[in-house]
């Protein structure tokens, strides 16, 4: 699944496929899955501390997929923003497409 997102004037395409998880394994040394689950759970209970480094790894990794040219590293691509505040903006809809491609179409067997 891709979506091209507007990252300060510059038109950036993030792509969220099955290699992910394995890939932020790979990159971090980290779970995606119980990083995400870590986030929510921390963003439900202290918004104004929770820990944004999951985010802003999935984020330049989602980038990284869809072909942007954006460093070898989240610190390096985060360098070349102009606004700190760019990447957080982005959150939500980086969650929602991931939230997206973590949707199932088979039916459950039972009821």
């Amino acid at each position: 699944m891709k979506k091209t997102f507007d990252v300060e004037g510059r038109q950036m395409t993030a792509a969220c496929n099955g290699l992910l998880p394995k890939l932020y394994r790979f990159n971090f040394g980290r779970d995606i899955m119980m990083d995400l689950k870590k986030f929510h759970d921390g963003a439900k209970k202290d918004p104004e501390s929770v820990d944004m480094t999951p985010l802003e790894n999935l984020t330049w990794l989602m980038f990284r997929e869809g072909g942007e040219d954006v460093g070898e590293s989240p610190d390096e691509w985060l360098r070349t923003l102009e606004d700190p505040a760019s990447v957080y903006i982005l959150s939500q809809d980086m969650l929602a497409l991931w939230q997206q491609s973590q949707r199932t179409t088979a039916t459950p067997k039972k009821k």
